[in-house]
């Protein structure tokens, strides 16, 4: 929020700044030098049976999280 209100710049995952950048609150500066895609880990324990709770959650966060704008979520595969 404080980059939003226009305190500074901000290094955030993309998920994060994805709605205010569509919305033209946020602008992406030096593109070129980010090169750290950094990983987003899911950990649960092992069972024979998922969850659905679980399930649900892993399936939202493939969607939502790590989709481009503009993508339809075909190229990312749930965990």
């Amino acid at each position: 929020m404080a980059v939003v209100d226009g305190h500074g710049i901000a290094f955030v995952p993309d998920f994060l700044a994805r709605e205010a950048i569509a919305q033209g609150r946020l602008e992406t500066v030096l593109d070129g030098y980010s090169e750290d895609q950094g990983q987003f880990w899911a950990l649960w324990p092992s069972s024979r049976h998922l969850s659905p709770k679980i399930r649900v959650f892993v399936d939202f966060a493939a969607e939502h999280l790590f989709a481009a704008p503009g993508d339809d979520g075909q190229g990312i595969t749930p965990l």
